[in-house]
């Protein structure tokens, strides 16, 4: 199975800076899962979005789990840390996750409760047993946070992207919000966001098969890549999941399974999210029907780039 650098999302507070002839080891050891699929702690069930700590642990929105389960380095079984109590909409339970993060300064998990359309925030202490909700009625999809700790949320259904200040439940539009379409003010399912430290917003937009960049106080955005509808030319993308920049100037997104790029494998979503002081990455991948999450060791080559920090790949295959 070929592994592609597919869907990146990094935190904002933390600005990739990947070369662009950087390269990964091709052989893993897996740190998450691997054991079919299933709601055992060994087990995961689609895994979607994920966020990396500073000592490596790994918290997976494990989809059809309806649970955030994390995992640390050398563990055999993983650790339910939200939900897990089957799907539904009660403060112990979530349906459906799509995405989570880690808030360090309030040392909490702020999840896309995506099924019962909230935010909600659980406690990462000891003993915690429900979440809270912060934002509610809402599509959404994915999240980041900036530098300053404001939330940046895609909803799928409004075609927008909203800004908020933790405690706001209103939030401002920073891109989209016009209504589905293939104007420049528009998106058509934006799926996943990338903020700088200029909170420029880099969005994906799935079924206008382009990646989007969106200017603090912008009406419209610019196209950055793709945009030539849906194909496999170098000029075009095929339902990319997000994208991201870097402070060289480089740009990563993932076509989708639909794309006909000979590096795919039934890989639809891959987030790397970066951290520092490891030379060592992580993806998640379908293997044989079992999802799993295998750690790769950044190429050492005289001649290539070796990745200071540590890079965090997450895939999600359709079903």
């Amino acid at each position: 199975m070929e592994l592609a650098l597919l869907f990146l999302r990094a935190p904002s507070y933390i600005i990739p800076n990947i070369p662009v002839d950087a390269r990964w080891a091709q052989n893993g050891t897996t740190v998450a899962g691997g054991h079919g699929w299933g709601n055992a702690n060994n087990q995961l069930n689609n895994p979607n979005g994920l966020f990396v700590d500073d000592d490596q642990t790994v918290v997976i929105a494990d989809w059809l789990n309806h649970r955030i389960i994390q995992w640390k380095v050398g563990d055999t079984s993983g650790q339910v840390v939200a939900g897990g109590n089957g799907p539904g909409n009660r403060l112990d339970q979530l349906n459906q996750p799509t995405d989570v993060l880690i808030d360090k300064e309030t040392d909490s998990l702020i999840i896309c409760d995506w099924g019962n359309r909230r935010v909600v925030r659980w406690s990462r202490r000891s003993g915690t047993t429900q979440g809270e909700i912060l934002i509610d009625n809402i599509d959404c999809w994915r999240l980041t946070m900036d530098d300053q700790r404001y939330l940046y949320i895609s909803d799928i259904e409004k075609d927008e992207v909203r800004r908020y200040q933790l405690g706001d439940k209103i939030g401002t539009i920073v891109a989209g919000g016009n209504d589905k379409g293939a104007g420049l003010n528009q998106f058509n399912w934006p799926r996943c966001i990338f903020v700088d430290q200029q909170q420029t917003a880099y969005v994906s937009d799935l079924n206008n098969h382009r990646v989007m960049k969106w200017n603090k106080g912008a009406k419209e955005g610019i196209v950055v890549a793709g945009g030539q509808g849906y194909g496999n030319a170098l000029t075009q993308l095929s339902n990319q999941t997000t994208t991201t920049s870097s402070d060289s100037s480089l740009l990563l997104f993932s076509p989708s399974t639909y794309d006909n790029s000979p590096l795919l494998d039934s890989l639809v979503n891959m987030t790397i999210k970066r951290k520092r002081q490891d030379k060592h990455s992580y993806i998640n991948e379908k293997n044989n029907n079992t999802p799993i999450s295998k750690r790769f060791h950044n190429s050492t080559n005289d001649n290539e780039n070796v990745l200071d920090d540590n890079i965090v790949i997450e895939n999600k295959t359709l079903t």
